[in-house]
């Protein structure tokens, strides 16, 4: 039996950035808060709804904390989105009911 190869032959690899991008946390909070707006829920009912308690989303929402990968794919399994629309504000993977509401919300001025 042969070796089971990995990689082909020949084709280089892609390199792997010395730093991560990092996340934009605002942007992050900005279409969490949309997309709660959207779904008609208060911040606690929202926060509850993908396991996360009320006070560790507050300080997602002011950039204290990171919004965790697990917590990420809570909402996107249980809402209909896409990590990539959490994190990099990829809408193209929305029902276009909820991404006509997100989107309302997401250009509606700051409160």
């Amino acid at each position: 039996m042969g070796k089971l190869s990995i990689c082909r032959q020949n084709v280089p690899m892609k390199s792997v950035p010395s730093r991560l991008p990092k996340i934009d946390q605002a942007g992050v909070a900005r279409r969490l808060e949309a997309l709660r707006d959207a779904l008609g829920l208060d911040k606690g009912e929202f926060a509850q709804s993908f396991g996360l308690d009320p006070s560790s989303y507050s300080k997602v929402l002011q950039g204290k904390k990171p919004l965790k990968s697990e917590y990420g794919h809570a909402i996107a399994e249980g809402w209909g989105v896409s990590m990539d629309f959490i994190y990099r504000g990829d809408m193209s993977r929305i029902d276009e009911t909820l991404r006509a509401k997100v989107m309302q919300n997401l250009t509606a001025p700051m409160r």
